[in-house]
């Protein structure tokens, strides 16, 4: 036997705010409310990794480019850009770094544009810790219009090829 309830009779009982119920739909329940939550869309890419579909690279991949192509690149004028949270880029971070974390980039997207100088061709080198939040920084740019946005993966490729402060 199935009952509908609204999420704002459950926020009476569990002493949530109002704005809570007002994102929320209602939902049928069964025995227990979560069961009957809707499921997470499915990747648009079937068959391939959740990194390869962020960052169009191979499976497995966390950078696209090796560190002497960053290290070319960056002295060729381009940008490195480390988009790990702000307490991350303070326990350690190249001297040339400019931070943007990767859960802002889009709505900082003019900072960008000020590096680069409206340079869509300029080149653009993202790393985070591991590779996987750089991914995401990359495809970003990428729909931003910048065409040559390199993943050099984590801070270890990083320390091994710049400067750190």
């Amino acid at each position: 036997q199935s009952r509908t309830y609204s999420l704002a009779s459950w926020r009476s009982n569990l002493n949530l705010s109002p704005g809570f119920a007002a994102l929320s739909p209602s939902f049928a329940v069964t025995k227990n409310p979560l069961h009957a939550l809707p499921s997470a869309p499915a990747l648009p890419s079937a068959g391939r990794s959740f990194f390869s579909w962020l960052g169009g690279q191979k499976d497995g991949a966390s950078k696209d480019f090796s560190q002497e192509e960053a290290k070319k690149a960056i002295d060729g004028g381009g940008i490195l850009l480390d988009v790990r949270r702000i307490d991350e880029f303070y326990t350690g971070h190249a001297k040339i770094a400019v931070n943007i974390p990767h859960e802002v980039l889009g709505a900082r997207i003019n900072e960008v544009h000020k590096l680069t100088q409206n340079d869509f061709q300029k080149a653009i080198v993202v790393h985070c810790r591991s590779g996987a939040r750089s991914a995401v920084a990359k495809r970003i740019l990428e729909e931003n219009g910048y065409k040559n946005v390199l993943n050099l993966g984590g801070i270890s490729d990083v320390m091994a090829t710049f400067e750190m402060a």
